[in-house]
């Protein structure tokens, strides 16, 4: 216990002694002969390093078909790496190093007992998780150490000699070698990190001084002593971020490298010794992140309390210099101090390790637009901005080409493959699998080539208008768009990338010489050959991965397109005069414009995404159907599956933009236009009528979608208050829908129900079954209670099916409901006699719409009436030719009696092949 209460200066000696070996950083204020000492042993420690990685290297390539031995390997390659790394750090950083150090030890030395008792609060906070990490480190370095004497193996590590290393004396110089690696290696691990939470602790230690002297300050004099020292705290952070986020990034990376590498022998059950010492690693390496992450949490939090001491002092009654000194301390206090790790990744905290930092970090507009942007990079498909140099679009157009002729190259071997394979069908097929792909890359470089002049106008456009957006409007993007489909897209582009690792470690794990099935008229097993071509074959696929994310790219300028709508239409209910009013329509006109174009520049890379997603589903059916391997079956499927979401990404945005540009005319339609001027209307007649025309990507995959105005619960709320405060004669049109679908309805509720009830009480009279439903358990089911429970269960669930079923009455009794409305309103149009009546017509017709309020108004006697009302029956004629229909999007077209008759016919037509097949040897 009395280790928990060493003193903050002990912990530096600490540091000192275990730095004493690796020689990471020097020691302040050392002689000539010391810093001589420290480089001989520093490049010695550097030479030893490399030795041993070029033999890990060579046990990598000697054993490239062995999975277990190259996890293992990395993870030791990864630790001298990370050894060599901080060795460098230290080298270049020591100079800033030693300032700090000697910062803190003459802080120490002028600090007085108070201050003293808060660091040491600090130490004893920290030193029970710190003994442990030191635990964990020794155990690791004594895993590798000594397995060899308890094992078979000569050394600790996997590493090949290119000379004989049978001699004792041999074997003892490279035991000894490898032996004083892996403890350097343990031991700059753990100072360099207990060195930067030292750091971090001694910064918050000192802003906890800082606020506690801050709580006791009585006039002006302390309060500016307390503003010199927040200064310097904040510039001593500074400092300290400055030498170690370079490092915190580097760890992060290494330690995720040989976790990763670790789990995996440790999962195939190795032997002890391996899994042993894999074991402590992964768990010093997860361990090794809180040392500096708990630290640099405390250090955020003090930071942020120091404004909040701040705003309690008694400043009414200041200076008016004191209290503006005050506010500038407070404004800096609200910018907390966290430790960067090299911009890249996130700020150094416990949140971030526990992954709360990236689930709660939102996703704007300009963060999905920079990673599609980021996910193009490869390709460089993102245009250029307008009027950049021809040599810039040059370089563009010659890379695309290169592109070109390496996705040729393997698509050529792939050919070849298939021709030479014609009567293998799994190999047949496994190269048909990468023909796609390869074809689809070069169909978007070719349809990027002919349009980059279009595609680089709209990229523009849609950049310009997330620039100059307004914050009302980015809140309406955010919340409609971005927080809906962002994690949809985010997950595509993922999976494009994952299955580019998947590509990559294929090989390794399949045992095939590379990641495609393709063959070639040479032998190519022999290298360098073999690793040009596999890095060949691994580059395509990072082409295609960033070529599948071109349907992201596609997705957002349609997505925007459509948000743009959506801002015109929350602009258009809020007008309130015909100068807002002819705002709204040059807005319209250029948005129609715009959308045209992002329409005709999204259409050919979606014919070619449509086109091989149709092809490869095609093949990949009759892979499923021919008789070929089951693990050939799961590729397809899932191969299928990603066809499937391809074309979606195209297919969803494309159907809601149908959609959105036509719901301008209904938000016009919404105006109180009947109470407007002449010319107001004319304006208005207008927009509705090319608002009628949606804008399509003219693909066959816009569909009509379900777009009910209402959730159901409000729905039902509207029907019983209509019903509740009908006139006469809406009664009797409603009773005349009632007398018409009553007794079909009704007869389908009663055979829901009578069927539930045969099922669970007179079949299992009739045909001695135990339950009602034939199914088997794990367990004997014969004996009370036990039977009654289960026959009761699936009582209730049977009668749960059952009113699950009489849903389809509810939807259908919404849709008669809203049909006879429209009836009613027909009726009110045929006896209206002035505008006020027309003008109540109306405002009942903007809430329901029918086409056939168009022959309603029609039938009218409009030519006696006057110029005004013959204007307001225009108007409703031309809302009312866009008919109502309900149909899924993307699934089923509009629902009527002729999509009953189809509906039935495919079934047929799915039985009728299912039965061939069947029957088929």
């Amino acid at each position: 216990m009395k280790l928990l209460y060493t003193k903050f200066d002990q912990v530096f000696q600490f540091l000192q002694m275990c730095n004493s070996m690796p020689c990471t950083w020097l020691n302040a204020d050392v002689g000539k002969f010391a810093f001589i000492s420290w480089k001989i042993n520093c490049n010695f420690n550097i030479l030893n390093i490399i030795i041993i990685q070029m033999t890990l290297l060579r046990a990598i390539y000697e054993h490239w078909h062995n999975v277990m031995i190259i996890m293992k390997t990395l993870v030791e390659f990864t630790c001298m790496m990370d050894l060599l790394s901080n060795i460098f750090i230290c080298r270049t950083k020591n100079a800033n190093i030693q300032h700090i150090l000697k910062e803190i030890k003459n802080f120490l030395l002028a600090s007085n007992d108070y201050e003293r008792i808060v660091l040491q609060k600090y130490i004893n906070r920290y030193a029970f998780m710190f003994i442990s990490v030191i635990i964990c480190y020794i155990i690791t370095i004594t895993t590798f150490c000594c397995t060899p004497a308890f094992t078979s193996r000569k050394f600790p590590s996997e590493g090949l000699y290119p000379f004989p290393t049978e001699s004792p004396f041999v074997i003892f110089i490279i035991y000894t070698m490898q032996v004083c690696a892996i403890v350097q290696c343990g031991l700059s691990c753990g100072s360099m990190d207990f060195l930067f939470a030292a750091f971090f602790l001694y910064s918050s230690a000192r802003l906890e001084m800082l606020c506690l002297e801050i709580q006791v300050t009585k006039n002006e004099k302390e309060i500016n002593s307390c503003i010199k020292k927040h200064q310097k705290i904040i510039k001593f952070v500074d400092e300290t971020k400055d030498i170690v986020q370079f490092s915190l990034f580097k760890k992060n990376i290494l330690i995720a490298i040989y976790a990763i590498c670790g789990t995996f022998p440790i999962i195939h059950r190795q032997s002890l010794g391996i899994s042993a010492q894999l074991i402590f690693l992964v768990i010093s390496g997860c361990l090794r992140l809180c040392i500096t992450a708990w630290p640099a949490d405390d250090l955020t939090e003090n930071s942020e309390w120091v404004a909040m001491e701040v705003y309690n002092i008694s400043w009414i009654k200041k200076s008016q210099d004191t209290v503006k000194n005050i506010c500038f301390m407070m404004q800096r206090s609200q910018k907390p101090l966290v430790i960067s790790m090299g911009n890249l990744l996130p700020t150094l905290s416990l949140k971030y390790y526990t992954k709360n930092v990236i689930m709660q970090e939102r996703v704007t507009l300009k963060k999905a637009i920079a990673i599609v942007k980021f996910s193009l990079f490869v390709i460089w498909f993102w245009p250029l901005p307008l009027g950049a140099p021809k040599s810039k679009i040059l370089c563009i157009k010659l890379y695309q080409y290169i592109c070109i002729l390496l996705t040729t190259g393997v698509l050529s071997s792939i050919i070849y493959a298939l021709v030479k394979n014609t009567n293998d069908l799994d190999v047949f097929m496994r190269s048909s699998f990468s023909l796609f792909p390869c074809g689809h890359v070069i169909g978007n470089i070719l349809c990027h080539l002919v349009i980059y002049q279009r595609l680089q106008y709209v990229t523009f456009e849609m950049e310009n208008f997330c620039t100059l957006i307004k914050p009302h409007e980015e809140a309406i993007v955010q919340r409609e768009y971005v927080d809906k489909y962002s994690n949809f897209y985010g997950f595509c582009i993922s999976l494009f990338y994952m299955s580019l690792f998947g590509l990559f470690v294929g090989p390794i794990m399949l045992d095939q010489p590379l990641p495609t099935t393709a063959e070639f008229p040479f032998d190519a097993s022999h290298q360098p050959l073999r690793a040009i071509t596999y890095m060949h074959q691994i580059l395509i696929g990072l082409f295609i991965s960033a070529h599948l994310c071109v349907n992201a790219f596609m997705a957002l300028l349609l997505w925007l397109a459509s948000a743009r709508f959506k801002l015109l239409i929350e602009e258009l209910r809020t007008i309130t005069n015909i100068y807002d009013f002819a705002k709204c329509i040059k807005k319209h006109q250029k948005l129609i414009e715009y959308a045209g174009e992002v329409a005709l520049t999204v259409r050919p890379f979606a014919l070619v995404t449509v086109f091989f997603s149709t092809i490869a589903l095609i093949i990949f059916g009759l892979v499923f159907i021919a008789k070929v391997s089951a693990a050939l079956k799961i590729q397809c499927i899932l191969l299928s599956i990603c066809a499937l979401l391809e074309v979606f990404m195209y297919a969803w945005p494309a159907e809601h933009l149908i959609h959105i540009s036509t719901n301008v005319a209904q938000a016009v339609f919404e105006i109180d236009w009947y109470a407007e001027s002449e010319y107001f209307r004319k304006n208005l007649q207008m927009v509705i009528m090319r608002s009628q025309k949606p804008i399509l990507v003219v693909l066959p995959c816009g569909l009509p979608s379900l777009s009910l105005r209402y959730y159901a619960s409000n729905i039902a709320f509207e029907m019983e208050y209509f019903c509740d405060s009908m006139n006469p004669h809406e009664e009797i049109v409603i009773q005349r829908y009632i007398d018409k679908c009553a007794a079909f309805y009704g007869v389908s509720v009663l055979i829901f129900y009578f069927i539930t009830i045969a099922v669970t009480g007179i079949v299992p009279a009739l045909l001695h079954q135990p339950f009602p439903l034939i199914v088997e358990y794990p367990f004997d089911v014969y004996h009370q209670p036990l039977k009654t429970i289960i026959y009761a269960h699936q009582t209730i669930v049977a009668f749960i099916v059952s009113g699950q079923l009489c849903l389809n009455t509810f939807v259908a009794a919404v849709l008669w409901f809203a049909s006879a409305k429209f009836e009613i309103i027909i009726e009110e149009l045929k006896t209206f006699t002035d505008v006020n009546k027309l003008t109540k017509c109306i405002k009942k017709h903007q809430k329901i719409l029918d086409n056939n309020m168009s022959q309603a108004a029609f039938d009218i006697d409009w030519y006696n009436q006057s110029s005004k009302i013959r204007k307001l029956l225009q108007i409703i004629m031309m809302r009312s030719q866009k008919v109502v229909t309900i149909g899924v999007p993307c699934i089923t077209p509009s629902i009527s009696f002729n999509y009953l008759t189809s509906y039935c016919s495919i079934i047929l037509s799915y039985f009728t092949t299912l039965h061939i097949l069947l029957n088929t040897d």
